[in-house]
């Protein structure tokens, strides 16, 4: 999942980094131990031990491996042409070898193999198996900018800082933008103008793809009559096939047309072709988003809030 995160009151890559520590994740790297707790798995270890079955491969010299073990890893030919030296590996059991159940107990001679096979070895500190984990993780990575490169748009003559562009590059020109400023150097009415239009374009583009369909059923209601195939019932409504066939948002291709139709008009009355204010203006943003606003799904323009999508 990525998303946005405002931080306020960091200057530059390191007061970032600082701003941002307490939050790391325990995956690409480890954070800082002030920031980490240790997670006791010992005696959950002990149960699947004593109870649970585990795998493992019958070999035909007779020993019995765990399907993970290195002689089932094989090279996999991947197509990225950018990275010739770059080798993966898989793994593959052989079909035609037996796959058998046995208990832990016997897989394993000692608990102590069985726990530093599943965790690793016992902790330093505590001399117990477990984890240390961040309980306040949100992040593994980050890039100042990112995929939202150059979301400030600056007054004129002021001056902020550029940070890298995300995997779609950059969409915006860099002249008056920037990825890092001063509170009083961002031009806030300017960008809820910019948000205002483009929220006017997708309202405008919407109801040319939808007009003359009936409304739809939520997608509340449909997961609900159809558990098993909702996807499906939901997408072959007159309007969902109007809206994804139009594959229309803000004027462009839109890869999840039924998704953010699902989201944005799910819970809207019947609709009628407008162009007028008074049609569009719900859907733009203000400068204090309104709750009809925060509940369509239409982005809305916040500069005090930096909160996790997720």
């Amino acid at each position: 999942m990525h998303y946005t995160t405002l931080v306020i009151g960091a200057q530059g890559e390191d007061e970032v980094r600082e701003a941002l520590a307490p939050y790391m994740e325990n995956c690409c790297a480890e954070p800082d131990k002030r920031f980490m707790e240790f997670d006791d798995m010992e005696d959950d270890l002990r149960a699947q031990y004593e109870n649970d079955m585990v795998d493992r491969v019958v070999m035909p010299d007779g020993r019995l491996l765990d399907p993970c073990n290195e002689e089932f890893f094989v090279p996999f030919q991947h197509e990225d042409s950018s990275k010739p030296d770059m080798q993966i590996y898989i793994r593959e059991v052989p079909r035609d070898l037996e796959v058998r159940k046995l208990p832990a107990k016997d897989a394993y001679q000692t608990f102590e193999e069985f726990a530093d096979a599943h965790c690793g070895e016992r902790d330093s500190t505590y001399n117990r198996y477990g984890f240390w984990q961040n309980p306040n993780a949100q992040w593994d990575w980050y890039l100042i900018g990112g995929r939202w490169s150059l979301c400030f748009q600056l007054k004129k003559g002021r001056k902020g800082l550029i940070g890298r562009p995300g995997v779609f590059r950059r969409s915006r020109p860099l002249a008056g933008r920037a990825d890092q400023a001063l509170k009083r150097d961002i031009d806030f009415d300017a960008m809820r103008s910019e948000r205002a239009r483009d929220a006017a374009r997708t309202y405008d583009a919407v109801m040319t793809a939808i007009e003359g369909t009936p409304i739809n059923e939520s997608w509340e209601i449909v997961s609900a009559l159809y558990p098993n195939d909702a996807e499906e019932k939901y997408s072959d409504q007159p309007r969902v096939k109007a809206f994804k066939a139009s594959r229309v948002k803000n004027g462009s291709k839109m890869k999840r047309p039924a998704r953010f139709l699902r989201t944005n008009w799910k819970q809207f009355g019947p609709v009628k072709r407008s162009s007028d204010w008074s049609g569009r203006k719900k859907f733009m943003p203000s400068p204090k988003p309104t709750d009809s606003q925060r509940r369509s799904g239409i982005p809305v323009f916040e500069s005090s809030s930096g909160k996790r999508r997720k």
